[in-house]
C-alpha cells in the first residue's frame, strides 16, 4: 500500500504536475471505503489502508478577498468592475 502512495506521489502527467492533494485523498478515501467493506462483508482481517496512513500531502491555495469597500466601488461604477476582472 505505501508503495503505492508513493507511485501516485510522484507519478507525472504530461504536462509535468502531478496528482493534486485533493486529488490524492480522494483516491484513499475511496479506496479505503472499498476495503471497509470488504471487512465488513468479505471477512478481510483488516484494511491496509487503515495501516497505511493517509497520503501525507500539504497543499494550501491562497484566498483572496474583497474588502466592502472595494466591492462597493466597483458595484458602483460597473465599467470599473469588467475591467477590474479583465486583468485577472
Amino acid at each position: 500500500m505505501i508503495a503505492w502512495q508513493n507511485h501516485l506521489l510522484a507519478f507525472k502527467r504530461a504536462n509535468g504536475k502531478g496528482y493534486s492533494a485533493s486529488y490524492l485523498r480522494k483516491i484513499h478515501s475511496q479506496l479505503s471505503a472499498i476495503f471497509n467493506h470488504a471487512v465488513d462483508f468479505y471477512h478481510l482481517p483488516s484494511n491496509p489502508t487503515q495501516k497505511a496512513g493517509n497520503i501525507a500531502i500539504e497543499e494550501y491555495k491562497e484566498m483572496l478577498f474583497w474588502t466592502y469597500d472595494v466591492l462597493r466601488t466597483l458595484s458602483n461604477n460597473r465599467g470599473l468592475i469588467f475591467r477590474y476582472l479583465n486583468i485577472f
